[in-house]
This record gives structure tokens, sequence and C-alpha cells, in this order.
């Protein structure tokens, strides 16, 4: 039957990844939402908000610089013996929004894939894709007034926009950003405040599209107390920083290098990151 083949390899691959879950959860870890850039020696700064709120934001300004991308969206954490927290990165679509596809110059490569016949992501709404084909737009907004970003595979980040992708990483720093609602707003750290990390950070189970993940943890799918426990104590020990993101890339971008310079002191805060 038409379309059987794909749909039987999409069935496996979605199986294979929730065991994968499992098995990772089993072994103590606990699955976070966060964007992770990785930086030499292993050292990640962690972007830790909202969603909407400027994760992925963050994470390709830097991955761009120079850094390499643990994560767009989820992470895996777990603490070592050495005292250090380790991280696995936990792939996933990268949902970006037209006005950051153009601020990273990847739409020119963009358009010339949707040209060249290679298919969309199938769950990236078509809209976008005539958007991306034909024409350049900051922003594409549903009927509802919800953002329709491009879809994009994670190894499509490096094949079509060159980016590097890190396997692990060691907890560092934690960046905590917001993205200004006016186009006229600068970017730039907040000072005077260091919000502590919170269990909302962790994944839940009605966040998962298979929450009990086919039944192979025993219903304990988002890590165990301990785990998340551990992972939070952690993470509140590390450095932070809250900061305002603008609609100005290049001055995201001096603002994120300034701020790892910061939080890591042996990476140079030069505006293009070697990682």
């Amino acid at each position: 039957m038409p379309g059987r083949p794909t749909r039987l390899a999409t069935a496996a691959t979605r199986f294979a990844r929730e065991m994968m879950r499992a098995r990772l959860i089993g072994d103590g870890w606990v699955l976070l939402h966060a964007s992770g850039v990785v930086f030499p020696g292993g050292r990640t700064l962690l972007a830790l908000c909202d969603s909407g709120a400027g994760k992925i934001t963050t994470a390709l300004t830097l991955a761009s610089a120079g850094a390499a991308l643990l994560a767009n969206d989820c992470c895996f954490a777990r603490p070592h013996t050495d005292g250090t927290l380790h991280l696995l990165p936990w792939p996933a679509t990268a949902a970006v929004g037209l006005g950051l596809l153009h601020a990273l110059t990847f739409t020119h490569s963009a358009r010339s894939h949707l040209q060249a016949s290679e298919p969309p992501h199938p769950t990236q709404d078509q809209r976008v894709t005539n958007v991306l084909t034909t024409e350049r737009a900051s922003t594409l907004m549903s009927a509802s007034g919800r953002e329709l970003k491009a879809h994009i595979w994670p190894e499509q980040l490096t094949r079509r926009f060159g980016l590097s992708l890190a396997t692990t990483g060691t907890a560092a720093g934690i960046l905590l950003p917001r993205v200004t609602p006016s186009s006229g707003s600068p970017a730039h750290a907040n000072a005077t405040r260091r919000p502590e990390v919170t269990s909302s950070i962790f994944v839940t189970s009605n966040e998962e599209r298979y929450p009990n993940i086919f039944g192979l943890t025993e219903g304990s799918n988002t890590g165990t107390p301990r785990a998340r426990a551990e992972v939070l104590e952690h993470l509140n020990r590390l450095p932070r920083q809250e900061f305002d993101l603008s609609h100005d890339q290049t001055a995201n971008t001096r603002l994120l290098t300034a701020l790892t310079a910061s939080l890591i002191p042996a990476v140079s805060p030069s505006p293009l990151l070697k990682s």
C-alpha cells in the first residue's frame, strides 16, 4: 500500500525513541525543558524559560556564533559522582520563527532546499512552506493569533545551516532569557535578579506524546523524586543570569557573548565564539 513503508519506519523510530527515554530515566536521568550550547571542555550553558520566552533564540544565536548546539528544547541531566551535572541531548524538531530564521541568515538556505524539492517537515504548516519558498516574511500568524514557525530536523541544522551539534556536556551556567515585546527595546542583562530554578523545569508526563512510555518505566516517566531533587539542587548552585533580548540580532549576539564570558570566564568575549 502506498506510504506503508514510511508509516512503519516512523512507528518503529518512535518506539525506539521511547525505549531509549525509558532506559535513560531508569538509569537516573531526568528530562529538562532547556536549550543548551557547549563550549570548550564540554562546559555547557543551559537556557531556561517558559515556552516562547527565548530559549531557542538564545541557543541558536550562540550556536551561530560558534558554540555547539546540545539541545534546542529539551535535554537530559544527571548528577555525576565527580560533583558535576552531566547532560545529554534529546533530539527534537526545532520550531523557529520566520523573523529569527531571517535574522540568523538561514532563510536563503531553507528556501534553496525547498526549491530543490526537498520535502518540508511533515508538521510544518503549509503557509510557512509557501512563504519560505516564495517570499520573505518576518512573522506569520494563524487565525487564532499563534505564530506559525518553520520546523527543522536536528540534522538539518547542520546540513542546511552549518551548525555544530554536541552529543554531551557538563552544566556550567544558566541563562534566563526573555524576549522584550517592543521592537525598540535594547538587549540588556538584569543585574539585580537571580531567580531560583524550580521544578517547573522538568518535562511532565502530560507534555509528552507517549506519556507512559508504553509502560516501560512503571509510572516513573519523569524521573525519580531523588533524581529530580538532586538535579534541582545542582542547578541552583550554578551561576545564572537573567536578561532581555531585543529584535536586533547583532545586539543579541553581543550581549550573549559577553554573558558567556562572564559565566564561563575562560571563553573569549569575542563576537565570534570558537568551540
